[in-house]
């Protein structure tokens, strides 16, 4: 992974969606685990599982936080 390239976070609102990410079949326990993958374990050549994996994850997410910036989030969920 580059060096330079901050690791993703999860922000505390997303808690409450975080068992819903768990629908891609994959182990991932904390969606940051997905978000910050890097070449060497999270590429099609390498591991074509995981990095499916890793997309599914990381496309939930960013639809997750581009709903929760445009206030289309349920606020019962948001906790």
């Amino acid at each position: 992974m580059d060096k330079t390239r901050r690791k993703w976070k999860q922000p505390k609102w997303m808690a409450a969606y975080v068992p819903l990410l768990k629908n891609t079949g994959g182990t991932f326990d904390d969606p940051a685990e997905a978000m910050n993958c890097d070449a060497r374990n999270c590429n099609l050549a390498v591991n074509a599982p995981r990095a499916a994996l890793c997309i599914a994850v990381q496309s939930q997410v960013l639809l997750l936080q581009t709903l929760h910036d445009k206030g289309m989030l349920a606020e019962a969920a948001r906790g």
